[in-house]
């Protein structure tokens, strides 16, 4: 399978530009999309497979009116057929890196991953009669994926394009995001629903909204906002995002804010007070309680601290 690296998305505004023609190529090859963005704003269009990074900042995706931050903690996975647009909202220049996998090499894989050894040797080119379907979700980078990212990054900036090599990173990319989909259906299945289809279909949803808490911590976040993101009423909204999660949705909204919070205040000199406004709370004395209840320390005496470390 030939590779395309594309450092630049297109003009959709030029004239004679067509979507049709831009997505001919995703039918012939595995397509990497590297560049560096600043103010950008890509409309709604359609992606083959793809896994969602950005390096350096965050890009937003947006899907049936959920957002997305992507960033250099998570990435997001996209199915074939899925429309989207995507913006990077910052003055300086955030690293957007997506893989897109082409159709007949996602569809080998899922074929080579889901059956045996002695199927595969009696019928070999015999292909899986589902294509692969993800959780269309944001996920924790772990060692793993940082690894194989870190492979493709470092390839597809030679002064020459080795497919080999880069295909072998794919397939192992491509791999991992199995495993990764095994754990989350996994973790669906311990949701108390009779139907597997229930629990694969209510999982969906509460990380709907966990992804919306995620990527939204800085606006007004209420039970009503996510219910209706995970299209649940309210109560059964919040049972099942803390049987699913161990944690509540304010819970996990102040962890957020508070992590957030503590990244600021290491890598920034802003004020306590704007930082306080910056990640969502209108109360300085409330960010200040609850940042101690969940660092030990106040926000003023935990800068003074890792000051005094370096």
């Amino acid at each position: 399978m030939s590779i395309k690296i594309i450092r630049r998305f297109p003009d959709v505004n030029k004239p004679g530009f067509e979507f049709s023609k831009w997505n001919t190529q995703f039918h012939t090859h595995n397509v990497i999309l590297n560049g560096m963005y600043s103010n950008y704003y890509y409309p709604i269009h359609w992606t083959p497979l793809s896994m969602k990074c950005a390096f350096g900042g965050n890009e937003y995706y947006i899907k049936n009116n959920i957002k997305y931050s992507v960033n250099d903690a998570c990435f997001l996975i996209f199915n074939d057929g899925t429309y989207y647009d995507s913006s990077i909202n910052s003055d300086s220049k955030v690293e957007s890196f997506t893989l897109n996998f082409n159709k007949k090499f996602s569809d080998d894989a899922f074929n080579s991953l889901s059956k045996t050894h002695e199927q595969l040797l009696d019928n070999p080119e015999t292909q899986a009669n589902i294509s692969p379907g993800f959780f269309e979700q944001l996920y924790p980078h772990d060692i793993t994926s940082r690894k194989i990212l870190g492979n493709i990054r470092r390839l597809i900036n030679r002064p020459f394009t080795d497919n080999e090599a880069i295909n072998e990173q794919l397939y192992s990319l491509i791999e991992y995001m199995f495993r990764i989909q095994k754990s989350a259906v996994y973790k669906a299945n311990k949701l108390k629903a009779v139907k597997y289809s229930t629990r694969i279909e209510l999982y969906k949803r509460l990380n709907r909204a966990k992804d919306y808490i995620y990527s939204n911590y800085n606006e007004k976040v209420d039970i009503n906002t996510l219910s209706k993101a995970a299209c649940l009423s309210p109560y059964h909204f919040l049972r099942s995002f803390k049987a699913a999660f161990g944690n509540t949705p304010n819970n996990y909204l102040q962890m957020r804010r508070i992590n957030i919070s503590e990244e600021l205040l290491l890598r920034t000199e802003k004020s306590i007070s704007d930082i306080c406004t910056l990640v969502g709370f209108v109360s300085l004395s409330s960010f200040g309680v609850l940042f101690k209840k969940f660092k030990g320390l106040s926000p003023e005496k935990f800068r003074s601290c890792q000051k005094k470390q370096l």
